[in-house]
């Protein structure tokens, strides 16, 4: 039997809402109780839908066989993370998130790109012409940012937003171009890392720095390793989910973050009528923390992620 449509988080609580709420209110309120684990929980649910998004949009099939998804609710909720972030937040920033690497008809890990494909990417990116707003003509990465933010977003933002998103996107794509001098076939591994200054601003790691975080991360990875997660009891997420077993699909998950943090500041300002985001929208997410937390194993104590049904991300998280 066919599925109905999914909507958005968002369009459920206007529908379920008294009468005399505001569907603006309603969303502002919404926007507002979200935390930072919220949108770490998002942006690893956008990751993996997007790996699987020929396999979760249209019909969904009752037989699971040969799918990575086996749970409706599962299904469900990632169907309607594509949907809520394409049609319900920004389309435009939603082709942002991935055009840095993003070039494959089909999803496929960060890992599986060669140099070629990544030469491509930031090729196009920088161009503006992965998001088609360059027409063609060479534009560089501040006029791309500038057209995505004012086309999609409204002036909301100003000045300092666009520089806070500016910063996460240079990272995307300083960090391609670092691989570019990577074998033609290489594992991504050590790719986006990223560290936020004292100053708030994104730099990419090299060198002995890199090679450290790498190892921390690498410790992590084992919690998202579906053969660890049998006696957990919350492991729904983990059934879904195929593995995220490279540091590089971790670290664009951060970027994601970051970027989807944004949006709920930009949101916010432009509800309040202010004429700019706060200077941290994107910088305040404590990068270091999250890695800090994966190297010890204590992910889930210490940023609350909540698996299983919950993937959409409660709006009351600790």
């Amino acid at each position: 039997m066919p599925r109905t449509k999914p909507i958005s988080i968002i369009e459920q609580l206007v529908a379920t809402a008294a009468p005399e709420v505001s569907p603006r209110a309603i969303e502002i309120d919404f926007f507002r109780r979200l935390d930072d684990t919220y949108f770490y929980k998002k942006a690893f649910a956008l990751h993996f839908a997007l790996q699987n998004e020929d396999r979760l949009n249209g019909y969904f099939t009752a037989d699971p066989a040969g799918l990575v998804v086996g749970d409706d609710d599962i299904a469900d909720a990632l169907i309607a993370e594509i949907h809520l972030a394409r049609l319900q937040l920004s389309e435009t920033v939603f082709a942002l998130m991935v055009a840095a690497f993003q070039v494959r008809s089909h999803p496929v890990f960060v890992s599986e790109y060669t140099a070629h494909d990544v030469r491509s990417a930031v090729e196009r990116f920088v161009a503006g012409d992965a998001l088609g707003f360059s027409g063609g003509a060479k534009r560089d990465l501040a006029a791309v940012i500038d057209a995505a933010i004012y086309t999609d977003l409204e002036q909301a933002g100003g000045e300092e937003w666009g520089r806070n998103i500016a910063n996460t996107l240079a990272v995307l794509t300083l960090a391609g171009r670092d691989l570019l001098r990577a074998p033609e076939r290489t594992p991504l591994a050590r790719g986006l890392h990223i560290r936020m200054r004292k100053d708030e601003t994104a730099v990419l790691l090299d060198g002995p720095e890199a090679d450290a975080a790498h190892d921390d991360i690498e410790q992590g990875v084992a919690f998202y390793q579906l053969k660890r997660r049998a006696k957990d009891g919350h492991h729904n997420l983990y059934r879904a989910v195929k593995e995220v077993s490279t540091a590089a699909d971790l670290n664009l998950i951060y970027c994601l973050t970051l970027l989807l943090r944004s949006i709920k500041q930009t949101r916010l300002a432009r509800y309040r009528g202010q004429t700019k985001a706060p200077f941290h929208s994107l910088a305040s997410v404590d990068i270091a923390a999250i890695e800090g937390a994966m190297a010890t194993g204590s992910t889930r104590r210490r940023l609350g992620i909540v698996v299983g049904a919950d993937i959409y991300g409660s709006t009351n998280d600790a």
